[in-house]
């Protein structure tokens, strides 16, 4: 465990050896995993010694991406929302082609599910494994998304099923996807996605909900919601990224604008956290949809987490 910093490794240093065993014996779910992030850095070193820019038609250099690396290699400071953004370009590069975004697949796949080399057991049961799709020179959405898909599937005979359904009527399965919608794309791209998803879907392939993502200070959720509605129709879990961003005053736009419509669309229960501040917190409480309950919060200095279950 000495590559966990922070805050993570305050919390590792209160338990003693054999409050830490027990923790890592436990079979866990892993249920918030975004394949572009969750990358080995080995496996992205291995990708960059090929990388070749103007061979693959791709405008990011090569040093642009050996200085991501860098940046992964040591303490990321993620003072700003931008600071997270900026990480990725060098990713997505090195990704590009279905081949190589196969390979950083299963190195995803291998982190979570192989045994560590101390001899303590994976990281995780079960995987919800989630991802945007995207169009690059070497392959369409589609492809992306297929390729994903397979090789997950492909995974899966290394893997032995689960003892028992993680839900109702839910099968067996070690592994599943959540597709991710970008923010920043435009609805007809969210369309093209979702229709894929939902062909996928009737296929028998691994997708249990779509996601909605990105920089959160971009777009506006009642253009979506359409598209969403689609998906609850057919079943599928939906999972937002909503306030995210720290300044006060966007906090109470996306508190009143942003996150209200979708607690309203909800149908079923939704566990909803999110970090507001002050004045903000009661504005989403005065505003929760009628016949909410179940209503917690955590206090602090700066700030409290808001929890609502909303029937």
């Amino acid at each position: 465990m000495s590559d966990i910093t922070g805050p993570g490794s305050m919390a590792l240093s209160s338990l003693s050896p054999g409050q830490i065993t027990f923790i890592r014996s436990l079979p866990k779910a892993e249920l918030h995993a975004h394949l572009n992030g969750c990358i080995p850095l080995a496996i992205l070193q291995d990708l960059a010694s090929s990388y070749n820019p103007s061979a693959l038609e791709l405008t990011i250099s090569n040093a642009a991406v050996q200085a991501g690396l860098e940046k992964l290699k040591t303490a990321v400071a993620l003072d700003e929302i931008d600071d997270f953004f900026k990480l990725f370009p060098a990713i997505y590069a090195l990704i590009s082609t279905p081949d190589a975004l196969a390979r950083a697949t299963v190195g995803v796949l291998d982190a979570f599910f192989l045994p560590k080399k101390d001899g303590s057991g994976p990281e995780c049961t079960y995987l919800e494994l989630r991802t945007t799709p995207r169009e690059t020179p070497y392959m369409t959405r589609e492809v992306y998304l297929c390729t994903v898909l397979a090789t997950i599937e492909q995974y899966l005979q290394t893997l032995s099923p689960l003892s028992e359904p993680i839900g109702h009527n839910s099968p067996r399965r070690r592994i599943s996807v959540i597709v991710s919608l970008d923010r920043r794309m435009n609805k007809e791209v969210m369309d093209e996605i979702v229709s894929t998803v939902l062909r996928l879907k009737r296929e028998g392939l691994g997708i249990v909900g779509i996601d909605l993502c990105g920089d959160p200070r971009a777009g506006n959720v009642s253009d979506w919601e359409d598209v969403f509605a689609k998906v609850r129709e057919v079943g599928l879990g939906i999972t937002l990224h909503i306030a995210e961003v720290l300044q006060f005053l966007f906090w109470f736009i996306l508190l009143s604008i942003d996150a209200h419509p979708w607690l309203n669309f909800w149908a079923n229960p939704v566990d909803v956290r999110q970090f507001v501040r002050g004045d903000a917190a009661s504005a989403f409480l005065q505003t929760r949809p009628t016949g909410s309950r179940d209503v917690s919060r955590r206090g602090g200095k700066t700030g409290r987490a808001v929890k609502q279950n909303v029937y």
